[in-house]
């Protein structure tokens, strides 16, 4: 699987978690299938900052890879 199909499937994975996230102040877990931690991040504004993940302009090629391993996302 291509790193852009992988991506874009991590990134559908994150708009489909966007509803559950508020505009508040938090911290977020990224996790793999396996449920490892992929990241730990913290954002004055969580959606802001997590709706940053589904798109690639602008975004390094490690964070890609990263979003093409997430399987779940986690906020408190």
């Amino acid at each position: 699987m291509s790193i852009v199909s992988s991506f874009n499937k991590g990134s559908e994975i994150v708009k489909n978690y966007l509803p559950h996230v508020s505009n508040t102040p938090g911290v977020y877990f990224m996790y793999n299938k396996e449920k490892t931690i992929l990241y730990i991040g913290k954002a004055k504004n969580l959606f802001k900052r997590i709706n940053s993940y589904t798109k690639r302009t602008n975004m390094s090629v490690r964070i890609q890879r990263m979003v093409s391993h997430i399987d779940s996302i986690d906020c408190t």
